[in-house]
């Protein structure tokens, strides 16, 4: 089968299902099969307590994209990337028509989608979806180049839910809705509707967590970058390489936009642990803390590390600095 829908992929379209013959776990590697092709690599694990498992996947190209129509019962889907070069570089906007997802997870995101929320996907990375229930989707396949430059990546728009109620959803869902016929006759007016619900699925993103109403690109991951690390200074961990993943920029760009302000990425961060502690340590609510677990919850996880940093910064020792802020009447 698989060998089958290799072959119809590139030339088009094509239409498969598991069989009610098989059994569930063969109808599992079964989907799996019919599934690898299109998506990426698939491993299908099938729910305890659940309805039997069944797959359709109805798929057909249009010029650069390509839209799927599918229809699963109950499943943990767990997606570990490409295995053809037509599922590289590509991203899947899903429309969820009936079931939800109980979890969908990549990049670090969480989410659960209900029917009528939308979410993009990166085929190059992995995911995973729990659907509880009998799911219904339909999937639009475009490549990272069709992602308006504004975006800086393409991957600045995966994984972040748009919910059914927000206005460019409705207008996502008659997009789509409408693509569905026009791949099927095979008009060119399908590959223009698809265009415009890129266009359209990337406004929603920057309406939801991207950009602010007359801010530009840098100044959008900019901002996105530094609430990053404000929600992380309790991290040790926490760095360039873990910024620029969260804001879906590359290192490069990340190192850019912070030069503007004239600071490094790790300064800022540095900055904002030392500034952040130096609060609490004058907190009268947090004078109960010994200096070195104040350290801690701001990344240092060495003590002396802590007190040199803080001295450096500041020119007094965290202790002292307690002492003077919380005066002889403290405590």
């Amino acid at each position: 089968m698989n060998a089958d829908v290799v072959a119809a992929t590139a030339l088009g379209s094509f239409s498969a299902s598991t069989g009610d013959s098989e059994s569930l776990r063969s109808r599992a590697s079964s989907w799996s099969r019919i599934a690898d092709p299109v998506f990426g690599r698939h491993d299908t694990n099938l729910l305890r307590h659940a309805d039997p498992f069944h797959g359709t996947l109805r798929y057909r190209r249009i010029g650069d994209y390509a839209l799927s129509d599918v229809r699963t019962g109950p499943h943990e889907l767990l997606h570990g990337g490409p295995t053809a070069r037509h599922t590289q570089g590509v991203l899947h906007l899903n429309l969820i028509l009936h079931g939800g997802c109980e979890r969908f997870q990549q990049a670090g995101r969480d989410a659960p989608l209900a029917p009528g929320d939308l979410v993009v996907d990166d085929g190059d990375e992995p995911y995973s979806m729990r659907i509880p229930h009998e799911f219904h989707c339909l999937t639009l396949h475009f490549p990272k180049s069709k992602v308006p430059p504004l975006m800086g990546r393409p991957e600045s728009i995966v994984a972040i839910r748009v919910p059914a109620e927000l206005s460019e959803a409705a207008s996502l869902r008659s997009l789509m809705t409408s693509i569905a016929p026009e791949h099927r006759a095979g008009t060119s007016a399908g590959q223009m509707l698809a265009d415009a619900a890129v266009t359209v699925v990337a406004a929603a993103v920057l309406r939801l967590g991207g950009m602010e109403q007359g801010e530009g690109a840098r100044e959008a991951h900019l901002r996105r970058a530094k609430a990053f690390i404000e929600s992380r200074l309790w991290d040790a961990a926490l760095g360039p390489g873990t910024v620029a993943a969260a804001v879906h920029v590359s290192l490069r760009h990340l190192h850019a936009v912070f030069e503007i302000e004239g600071e490094t990425v790790g300064s800022y961060i540095m900055t904002r642990r030392l500034e952040s502690a130096r609060a609490l340590l004058g907190d009268i609510q947090g004078r109960h803390l010994p200096v070195a677990e104040v350290g801690y919850r701001h990344g240092f996880r060495d003590p002396s590390h802590f007190g040199r940093a803080f001295a450096r910064r500041f020119g007094i020792s965290p202790a002292r600095y307690r002492a003077e802020a919380m005066g002889p009447d403290a405590g």
